[in-house]
């Protein structure tokens, strides 16, 4: 404002000379023609001169002063045209000084900030900054005013006259006064508060999806630690609450035609109902499930659906009269297998977005399931193989043993009298085959007690693996153990398992006459020797459907033991099974590796 009043000046001066000029012109001429006309003085060539001087600079100034008026009106128009982008300009500006006070302020800013010019003029820019946000930017509004910048952009919190906050951006830059030889600085505002906030929930939506999938991740781990059905059930149902609120839950799975509640967790004072059986004929709900095999949810008012009505007719649920459920079919290889149910006391609780992770966690828990039920079903399986196996045994053993005992001893009397060598020959048999049945007996009692391979020598168990073998076959075989120690449980394991299948083969492969077992601890390891003058073989030749030999290569890697076999046709077979504690250190050290 100050450079335009001294325009006008300016203006003002050039047209006062300009008069004055063209009048001292005028006169000049006139007084210089009265003396050449009345003194008859020869000056015509300095009239002419000073003539065409003064014209000349008539107009000059005449040109100047048009010039003037155009810039004057350029000037205009162009002051016109930032008062209009100034009032009109949807995004605030404010003019400021190099204090911070504001010299000027657009209708837009005051929009944003809900003051009124005069109100707004009395105030510094940083008033209106949030308190916790007045030290953003304080550096680069001292580079502004030192010039080191000439622009910068932040996002603050401001206050408005109610005391309400919003953001704005503000782009901020310097505004030079050449006049004056000062700074304003210039100050755009723009509200970004539907932005900010958009970009926090934004932020806020991916926080709760990134620990919803955390929770997730959590329970389908937790889910895949066991494998024994029923605490699976709870365990599922207890992980289940860390996805979704409830009251109630319950786990109900099919067998037939019924369905059998398996899991339940409720309320401390209310019933729970594990073990309740009924038909799952004319249930809509079920039909409903197992059609649309998606997770189906609502609030219900008024009396439950038939599926619930024998599970909570004695529930507080149904005095209240309306509730909230969600209730998801286990899908495993598009079979239903069961349901996973949970119910809220409050009305509409559950979303669509409920639903979604309640399918997510129900499709993880029904895998778990499944895979728990074929583990029991194998388990169920080697049960009733392991007990066929021992009633060969015992058929074929032991049996088979007391059977020719028997017979011993009821021909022994008659032979004693006939024939007292040949009794006595008989009466060693006899003792031979008890003891051997004996031996054969505890051998599968420990099968049937596993721990007892645990508590047991090792040279025990394998003097009773011999025994039990003398008393089936005619091999004669010869044992020495130099320790009666108790080694750990995969090493007590390991090293019967493979003395019995080592032993085995000696009696039904090699035609073996004789057979030496021997169990020698050297202190920082232990060896196994298993030998034999039998048939022999060429290892190289193994038939693929002879599993023995690489049965005990598998135990002895397990166990981190070396087992060689050297077998020469004609001559014989000899298997060492060599174990040191360091490699049981080693194995534990890469398990641990594995693990971390």
């Amino acid at each position: 404002m100050q450079s335009l009043l001294t325009r006008k000046f300016t203006r003002r001066v050039l047209l006062s000379y300009s008069i004055f000029a063209a009048v001292w012109v005028i006169v000049s001429n006139t007084i210089i023609y009265r003396l050449t006309v009345e003194h008859q003085l020869l000056i015509v060539d300095d009239l002419l001169f000073v003539s065409v001087n003064g014209f000349m600079l008539i107009m000059l100034l005449v040109r100047m002063q048009r010039d003037e008026n155009a810039s004057q009106i350029h000037l205009q128009e162009t002051e016109e045209r930032f008062r209009a982008v100034f009032e009109r300009s949807g995004t605030g500006i404010i003019i400021v000084r190099e204090g911070g006070d504001i010299q000027d302020i657009s209708p837009a800013a005051l929009l944003m900030i809900g003051y009124t010019a005069n109100q707004a003029k009395a105030r510094n820019l940083g008033d209106f900054y949030h308190p916790e946000d007045r030290g953003l930017g304080v550096h680069l509004w001292e580079e502004l005013r030192a010039g080191r910048r000439t622009s910068y952009q932040i996002d603050r919190r401001m206050h408005k006259s109610d005391g309400s906050v919003f953001w704005a951006r503000l782009t901020v830059s310097l505004m030079p006064d050449v006049v004056n030889n000062k700074h304003n600085i210039l100050v755009m505002m723009e509200d970004v508060t539907e932005r900010i906030e958009s970009v926090r929930l934004l932020e806020e939506r991916v926080a709760e999806r990134t620990r919803e999938l955390e929770t997730l991740l959590d329970a389908s781990t937790s889910i895949a630690s066991t494998l024994e059905l029923e605490p699976l059930y709870q365990i599922i149902l207890k992980q289940l609450r860390s996805i979704v609120d409830y009251d109630e839950a319950v786990i109900m799975m099919f067998d037939g035609t019924e369905a059998e509640v398996v899991a339940h967790i409720t309320l401390p004072d209310e019933k729970s109902f594990v073990g309740l059986r009924y038909p799952l004929a004319s249930n809509d709900r079920l039909e409903q499930l197992t059609q649309e095999r998606r997770a189906i949810f609502g609030t219900i008012v008024g009396e439950p659906p038939r599926i619930w009505q024998q599970i909570w007719q004695q529930k507080r649920a149904k005095e209240v009269g309306w509730r909230s459920w969600i209730s998801l079919p286990l899908i495993v290889q598009d079979e239903t297998i069961g349901v996973l149910g949970v119910r809220h006391y409050q009305p509409d609780v559950y979303t669509q977005h409920h639903a979604n992770l309640v399918t997510t966690f129900g499709n993880q828990a029904a895998i778990a399931v499944e895979n728990a039920r074929l583990v029991k079903q194998l388990e169920k399986a080697a049960t009733d193989a392991e007990r066929q196996r021992l009633a060969r045994d015992l058929h074929d053993a032991v049996t088979q043993t007391l059977f020719s005992a028997n017979l011993i001893a009821e021909v022994l009397p008659q032979m004693w009298t006939e024939d007292p060598q040949g009794a006595e020959q008989r009466l060693q048999d006899l003792r031979r085959m008890t003891r051997g049945a004996l031996a054969e007996m505890r051998a599968l009692l420990m099968e049937l007690r596993p721990a007892t391979l645990l508590e047991t020598p090792l040279a025990d168990l394998l003097r009773q693996v011999v025994e039990a073998a003398l008393a089936r076959s005619k091999v004669e075989l010869k044992y020495e153990a130099g320790t009666r120690t108790i080694y750990p449980a995969e090493i007590q394991t390991m090293y019967y398992r493979v003395a019995q299948e080592a032993i085995n083969n000696i009696i039904r492969h090699s035609k073996a006459k004789q057979g030496w077992l021997e169990l020698r601890d050297s202190g920082d390891g232990l060896e196994l020797e298993v030998r034999d003058n039998g048939k022999g073989f060429d290892p190289a030749l193994i038939p693929a459907d002879h599993f023995g030999v690489r049965i005990m290569h598998e135990r002895a890697a397990a166990a981190a033991a070396k087992l060689q076999v050297e077998s020469t046709p004609g001559i014989g077979t000899t298997i060492r099974l060599i174990w040191h504690k360091q490699s049981v250190q080693q194995l534990n050290a890469v398990a641990e590796r594995e693990t971390q």
